[in-house]
């Protein structure tokens, strides 16, 4: 099963930026799911696989939340979240991550071969390890780092998203992270999670 993490989070990304989410979001699909390069998962626990940037290495990630990362509003603008998104994006390219364009991670668009994610997770890797503290964060994310409260904020998050229509629920292997079920979702479908998002852990 791969989990979805940051995946809805590029509703308002465009171009290179959004490339290089969903880019990343295709590096676990063969390191978590047995060689499978498919976009594809199930809801409400049942097991499958999904698009997904979870911890590709949790170690890093864990040491950058020490330092800060930039935290993503409700209220922030497409081209502040863009911004955001580009100096880590940058930090990302000059350590060695090379994003293809061809891939985008969407549902119907062309799928790479084990070998080439094998090579985008090793460069996402060491890349990693010096961008995580870049990389921007959602509110769910902090929460889930600092709210003794997350849970109870996460299921309402979820059961928000799914009485919205978006074919999502929860990860099999960590109950606190969402996972769709058909790869990456349309844009309206994206800004539908984020609204939930906002609502589940801002009020708002």
């Amino acid at each position: 099963m791969h989990e979805a993490r940051n995946t809805y989070a590029g509703s308002r990304r465009t171009g290179p930026v959004r490339r290089l989410v969903a880019t990343a979001a295709l590096l676990l699909l063969t390191a978590c799911g047995g060689g499978d390069a498919q976009s594809s998962g199930t809801a409400g626990g049942d097991s499958g696989g999904v698009a997904s940037v979870t911890g590709q290495d949790k170690q890093p990630k864990e040491e950058a939340a020490q330092a800060e990362r930039p935290l993503i509003r409700p209220d922030m603008t497409q081209e502040d979240e863009e911004r955001l998104f580009r100096v880590w994006e940058s930090c990302m390219a000059k350590n060695g991550y090379k994003r293809d364009d061809e891939y985008t991670g969407e549902v119907g668009g062309p799928k790479p071969d084990s070998a080439t994610v094998e090579k985008w997770g090793e460069q996402y890797e060491a890349a990693q390890k010096v961008c995580a503290a870049k990389e921007p964060e959602r509110l769910w994310e902090r929460a889930r780092r600092e709210d003794p409260e997350y849970q109870d904020k996460f299921d309402k998050w979820l059961e928000c998203a799914q009485s919205s229509g978006v074919k999502v629920g929860r990860s099999p292997e960590d109950p606190g992270i969402l996972a769709y079920e058909d790869g990456l979702p349309a844009a309206d479908q994206l800004k539908k999670v984020a609204d939930c998002e906002a609502e589940a852990f801002s009020g708002k």
